[in-house]
């Protein structure tokens, strides 16, 4: 049996970004071990770019964002094997693999979890029908498309509106597949927003909302589904049964962490993640098996996985070299809204990163932390991409094309929209789209682009408005004309805005939340619709402030 100070189970993002940093922190005694024949995981069939903003700060292709850690990992000489299956792992770190040169087992002074997900098939779906061929996840439609050069079919419904099911929708229809529409049975897309703008809105591929499939026809090949709408339980609807013909069905319905090996390991689970119950040093109940990346928890982009497993590779170091690991007995509850946490278990002596997941979509929210009823943390949060994320692709999306755009003239689009994704990625596609190659787009052509889109929601927003009573009317007006209003019942507003009465403001303003027209956050009231308040003030002969 070889003696390892770090055995890595998994060679994609997670587990090289993890064995990187182990090697910066001065361990040498390691071993990556990879099922697949090369390193780099689901990356190498990501031939799409928009990785790597976050961590590397520019804009990369998958392939590209794991060959600069493969290539960090050469150089360090750090060893790894592929085509090597881990078959057990027990709880005191005795890892078990089967090799090309046969079997192998390690014993581990600390095991790195990195194996990433796998895809909910149609299986775990239950959709009724035979199985025939034709119907694909959306991972696997990728590989055959970008790996094999294989196509899956050509007549298109695609199911869930994940990430890698809005890519695929793109590239077949670049390849020359007719793509119908995308069905999300949630009543929101569960995608990017920049993906449901590039990938969808800009091929005219229509994305339907609460609907499901909720049978499959064919039987040695794909040949039709049915689909439903489906009501607030999410439960099909009688009578709206559509038949779509099709040859190919992409499911893209969510991602299940690779856990097989914990449960031998006795390595508790968390039933919300499918993932370990980790502490703040991402350490398992088993002293020295840490979990990072999607097999801890499901991550939106690949930067976070890589930035999570180097905070993970620290604090394995640490426990190698005797360093000690703060005990961690303080249970994290999820409160209202909160499906989950990582980390579940803290110290209370350091301090720690918190991510978290929603139940629900939410805008101009507050995430509290407290301990024993006394709030030891808040941040004020919008429906937002980072800014220092966003305007790095934004201004490398523009580069490749030979365009430009200052970043300072990017970062006053995402102040305007407060960090609103989809209204900031309709200015930036109508700004591209009017700046001509090899020139620069100036705030004028960004001013234009939106008063083209303040102009195309007038008959929408004014809709809005007829059913808006008059009193009503007059204090959304008075918060669109500030922005942020704050003691909207003083007298001092009152009397600025020409209301009533501090009840008939209160009154008002309770409606006016009641229909979700106004957003109050720490009694700071605005305009929930950033546009709808733009398009008010321009009523008023006010612009967009840059």
């Amino acid at each position: 049996m070889e003696q390892k100070d770090v055995v890595i189970i998994g060679g994609g993002p997670a587990g090289l970004a993890a064995a990187v940093e182990l090697h910066k922190q001065g361990i040498r005694n390691m071993i990556i071990l990879e099922r697949e024949a090369m390193l780099g995981g689901i990356l190498r069939q990501c031939i799409h770019d928009g990785f790597g903003l976050g961590r590397f700060g520019e804009s990369l292709s998958g392939p590209e964002y794991a060959q600069a850690f493969i290539d960090e990992v050469n150089k360090r000489e750090i060893p790894y094997e592929t085509s090597a299956t881990v078959l057990s792992l027990t709880e005191d770190r005795v890892v078990t693999a089967s090799t090309r040169s046969g079997l192998r087992q390690y014993q581990a002074k600390a095991v790195v979890l990195a194996m990433g997900c796998k895809e909910r098939s149609r299986g775990a779906l239950g959709i009724p029908g035979e199985r025939p061929a034709g119907v694909f996840t959306a991972g696997t439609a990728q590989a055959y498309m970008n790996l094999y050069n294989r196509m899956p079919g050509k007549e298109v419904v695609i199911l869930g509106s994940g990430d890698i099911g809005m890519i695929m929708a793109r590239r077949m229809t670049l390849e020359g597949a007719h793509v119908q529409a995308v069905f999300e049975l949630m009543p929101y897309p569960s995608g990017l927003p920049r993906n449901i703008v590039q990938c969808l809105d800009d091929y005219n591929i229509p994305l339907y909302l609460s609907h499901t499939v909720t049978e499959i026809h064919g039987r040695d090949r794909l040949t039709g589904v049915t689909i439903s709408e489906v009501d607030a339980n999410r439960r099909p609807i009688p009578g709206t049964e559509k038949e779509y013909k099709c040859d190919t069905l992409i499911l893209s319905v969510g991602l299940i962490p690779e856990n097989k090996l914990l449960e031998d390991a006795g390595i508790a689970i968390d039933p919300h993640t499918n993932g370990a119950v980790v502490d703040e040093n991402l350490q398992t109940n088993v002293p020295g098996v840490f979990s990072a990346g999607n097999v801890l928890h499901v991550h939106d982009l690949v930067d976070f996985v890589s930035m999570e497993s180097e905070a993970l590779a620290r604090h394995a170091a640490a426990y190698v070299e005797g360093k000690g690991i703060a005990p961690c007995t303080l249970d994290v509850k999820c409160g209202e809204g909160v499906g989950h946490t990582i980390p579940q278990k803290v110290s209370g002596k350091n301090d720690f990163s918190l991510s978290l997941r929603v139940r629900n979509h939410y805008r101009d929210c507050r995430i509290v932390v407290r301990q024993n009823g006394v709030e030891v943390a808040a941040k004020k949060m919008k429906k937002a991409i980072p800014a220092e994320i966003y305007i790095s692709f934004i201004v490398g999306h523009f580069e490749r094309r030979n365009r430009s755009i200052a970043a300072v003239d990017a970062e006053k689009v995402y102040a305007l929209f407060q960090g609103h994704t989809y209204y900031i990625q309709k200015t930036f596609n109508e700004s591209f789209a009017d700046t001509p190659e090899g020139d620069e787009c100036t705030l004028e052509t960004i001013r234009a682009a939106i008063d083209n889109m303040i102009a195309s929601n007038d008959t929408i927003f004014r809709e809005i408005l007829s059913n808006v009573p008059e009193k009503q009317k007059e204090l959304l007006y008075a918060i669109a004309r500030e922005g942020e209003a704050e003691r909207i019942t003083s007298a001092d507003f009152i009397k600025r805005h020409s209301l009533t009465s501090a009840s008939s403001v209160q009154s008002a303003a309770k409606k006016l939340l009641e229909k979700d027209l106004i957003t109050e956050i720490n009694k700071v009231f605005s305009v929930t619709d950033r546009l709808f308040a733009m398009w008010i003030n321009k009523l008023y002969g006010k612009n967009p402030d840059f």
